[in-house]
């Protein structure tokens, strides 16, 4: 095995944090409100799917092929998500 140099990176001066000027509700129109995490969310899987349908190109599928698996996609992440969060916090209760 050749020698590899030891290579060693200085850590992150600052982590990035959420500015507290942020807003938790964006805005209202009637009864509507969009939150700002439901919005940071829906941008999420939204982006996941952009990358997912480039990548299935380049394996030969057809972008077409994500989008269908979209809806399910999606109710799988929230359902997943959800079993991990009970499973987190089972025995607090």
């Amino acid at each position: 095995m050749p020698n590899r140099p030891n290579h060693t990176f200085p850590a992150p001066a600052a982590v990035p944090t959420v500015p507290p000027s942020l807003k938790p509700i964006l805005f209202q129109l009637g009864d509507f409100s969009l939150h700002t995490f439901g919005l940071l969310v829906a941008l999420g899987f939204l982006t996941g799917l952009w990358v997912a349908s480039r990548n299935a190109v380049r394996a030969g599928f057809g972008a077409e092929f994500v989008y269908d698996l979209a809806p399910w996609l999606i109710i799988g992440g929230l359902v997943g998500a959800r079993a991990l969060y009970v499973a987190s916090y089972w025995e607090r209760d």
